[in-house]
């Protein structure tokens, strides 16, 4: 059962009543089957202590929409959840970019953000692809993203760990597949 508008209202507005934390509205379509309208999460970006809505919409013009509907406010971020979109989203003016790439190429990911800042776009676009890497393989992988991420982080000499049922650890193709990618993104150890 998916909720209404009217309960998305009621269960962030009371979450707002109840918090003195400020709240991030995460909307994510790709894994819990809801999309949030624009127009609700502009209406839920005015409750009290919301300070960000992620907003990882598949359809970019929900972000910019979202961001051209709420700009200018003090202490609230409109932020991008869809890592392949970083550099646009930035470019059209997200405050932040969030994913699971950013785990593994984090320095790089606060460079793009810079590079976007002081209009460096040759070498933002550079990084930007450099993650577009990393993510393309998490999705190519048979196994979950969680599951390559430690892979990742275990190569890197991050503390990933290991994977626990019901996800098994990656085959050794996705290690072939992961390793291709990091070599390609130019993903060092640490």
């Amino acid at each position: 059962l998916r909720p209404s508008d009217a309960d998305l209202r009621l269960h962030f507005g009371r979450i707002s009543t109840a918090s003195k934390l400020p709240i991030t509205i995460y909307n994510n379509p790709p894994r819990v089957a809801i999309e949030m309208s624009v127009s609700l999460l502009v209406e839920l970006s005015q409750l009290d202590h919301v300070a960000t809505i992620k907003q990882s919409s598949l359809d970019f013009t929900q972000l910019i929409d979202l961001i051209d509907r709420t700009t200018g406010r003090d202490g609230y971020f409109v932020t991008n959840g869809q890592e392949p979109k970083a550099l646009p989203a930035l470019v059209m003016g997200a405050d932040a970019n969030y994913g699971i790439s950013p785990l593994m190429l984090g320095r790089e990911c606060i460079n793009l953000y810079d590079c976007v800042r002081s209009g460096d776009l040759v070498q933002a676009r550079a990084i930007q692809r450099r993650v577009n890497t990393i993510r393309r393989a998490f999705g190519a992988v048979a196994t979950t993203p969680a599951a390559a991420l430690r892979y990742l982080a275990n190569k890197r000499g991050l503390a990933g760990g290991h994977a626990r049922a019901p996800i098994t650890e990656i085959s050794d193709t996705d290690k072939q597949l992961l390793n291709q990618a990091a070599s390609d993104a130019g993903m060092t150890n640490v």
